[in-house]
């Protein structure tokens, strides 16, 4: 789910990454980048995953 703060409106994505052999968590993260997200709340992520939001300027 992404929620904007501004607008207060939230929009639901479908992970296509769910489905992956392998790499799923690299690609979702790329899903997240490209959504322009600021700020990303999860309980946990792979180290890969977390390397690609970081490296987007990503807050954790």
């Amino acid at each position: 789910m992404l929620y904007d703060t501004e607008s207060k409106e939230s929009v639901f994505l479908d992970n296509s990454a769910a489905a992956s052999q392998g790499g799923a968590g690299i690609k979702a993260a790329q899903i997240i980048v490209d959504n322009k997200v600021s700020v990303l709340v999860t309980p946990r992520s792979g180290e890969n995953t977390a390397e690609v939001i970081k490296s987007a300027n990503i807050k954790i």
